[in-house]
């Protein structure tokens, strides 16, 4: 059983609760309001206790569900009639207002129209003026009414990101982003145009884009290469790798899962003799790599380029291994 759903709730003495057909009708100091019976439940007032029984077990999940969002539906209105709901929403924009003219907010949101909305029965609505911001108080009897009321006219304009502008709940925080930084792109002399924003975007994106299909495509192809080589313990598989800063080179034995040798141009006892990823670099790596297989007794490898094409820093390091005498 739910917890919540069968907690008794106690009706104070101000407030009246009447049974009548497929209506409970609440009233309070502060309005009267009507509840319409699940079907599903037993409605119990006895001694100035509201209590809500199932009346069957609550094998159905759908029904087990609505057990304690009766309860709660019921205890909120019952608080309702006695001490109003209310929610405060602001408005922040230069040229952002609201004007309450009678049950209708005619609200000034930057758009080419003004856009009206109208308060439905039961709600009433307050605008307060202040120094740098409006408010607009929402209260009434009905708590999910009050609720749904708030959310539509914060929908008329969200709070955007960038400057905060438009319509929030009070205390509300918005996840601000920074702007876009259009001096920072322009070429020197033309700073701030925004041809130079515009083209410089494009021509970053075309970079980024021939990028990715070049890392893409040595991925695809590292791939292809994979499903054909596997390393053993008598011929394992040597890989390169070439980082933007530095080289790795690894020897490894795939039927163990197993690294045998691995090395890289910072790694420590390297990094001194052994900078950067040129040629001169790898050429220097594949030669400490040679001298470090002949030291585990390795004297024939798998050669795994890593996707990489065959030329520059890749063929470098494979000559520069070959003329140690490792095999291929």
């Amino acid at each position: 059983m739910s917890r919540i759903g069968k907690k008794p709730i106690s009706i104070p003495d101000s407030v009246k609760i009447i049974q009548s057909g497929d209506l409970i009708k609440i009233e309070g100091p502060k309005g009267k309001i009507e509840h319409k019976i699940n079907n599903n439940f037993d409605y119990i007032i006895k001694d100035k206790i509201l209590t809500i029984v199932p009346k069957t077990e609550l094998t159905d999940k759908k029904i087990k569900s609505l057990f304690g969002l009766e309860r709660m539906l019921l205890y909120n209105k019952i608080n309702g009639v006695i001490e109003e709901y209310k929610k405060v929403l602001q408005i922040q924009g230069v040229g952002y207002r609201v004007q309450q003219q009678g049950n209708k907010l005619n609200f000034s949101l930057g758009f080419s129209h003004p856009v009206v909305y109208e308060v439905p029965e039961g709600i009433k609505v307050i605008v307060e003026e202040q120094k740098k911001e409006q408010k607009i108080i929402v209260t009434g009897i009905d708590k999910e009414k009050v609720g749904l009321v708030a959310a539509q006219i914060r929908a008329l304009k969200k709070a955007e990101p960038y400057k905060g502008k438009g319509i929030r709940y009070e205390g509300e925080k918005i996840r601000t982003k920074v702007g876009k930084s259009v001096a920072a792109t322009g070429a020197a002399g033309g700073a701030g145009k925004w041809y130079d924003y515009f083209f410089g975007r494009i021509f970053n994106m075309k970079i980024l884009k021939k990028t990715l299909e070049r890392r893409k495509g040595r991925i695809i192809r590292h791939i292809r290469a994979r499903k054909k080589i596997v390393g053993t313990l008598e011929k394992p598989r040597l890989c390169i790798f070439k980082g933007s800063r530095a080289l790795f080179s690894q020897v490894i034995n795939d039927i163990e899962g197993k690294t045998i040798i691995g090395i890289g141009t910072n790694s420590k006892g390297v990094r001194e003799s052994v900078k950067g990823n040129n040629k001169e670099a790898a050429a220097k790596l594949g030669k400490i790599m040679a001298q470090k297989c002949k030291e585990k007794g390795i004297n024939t490898v798998i050669f795994d380029k890593g996707g990489f094409k065959y030329h520059g820093v890749i063929k470098a390091f494979a000559d520069a291994v070959r003329e140690e005498g490792i095999k291929f």
